[in-house]
């Protein structure tokens, strides 16, 4: 029988983050920047057409997704990002992705 305490889990689970962010960080830029181009050359078609796909807002050192983002609303699809509520709760919202006219440059991407 499993017998874990909230606490424990909980502290795991920060650990975890910890580590995570740390290695993260250990990627080299140029690392980055091939994952990211391959992300705009994936073949999606597997997805169909008008889904509800979730995805997120980069901050630090995570992988930039947004040109993904953008493309899959430009194909049809609902993206969804993740909010914090006032009750500290994870919600998914349906947002509107807009561009400037400097998105359309290979590396610009505005949200």
């Amino acid at each position: 029988m499993l017998n874990l305490s909230l606490t424990k889990i909980k502290i795991d689970k920060s650990q975890l983050r910890v580590n995570s962010l740390k290695m993260m960080r250990l990627i080299k830029q140029s690392e980055k920047s091939f994952y990211e181009k391959k992300l705009k050359g994936m073949d999606l078609s597997f997805l169909g057409s008008e889904n509800i796909i979730a995805g997120y807002y980069p901050i630090n050192s995570e992988l930039n997704v947004l040109p993904l983002l953008h493309y899959l609303s430009s194909a049809g699809h609902q993206i969804a990002l993740p909010c914090v509520t006032e009750k500290k709760l994870l919600d998914f919202r349906i947002c509107l992705l807009y561009t400037s006219d400097a998105a359309d440059e290979e590396d610009s991407v505005d949200l």
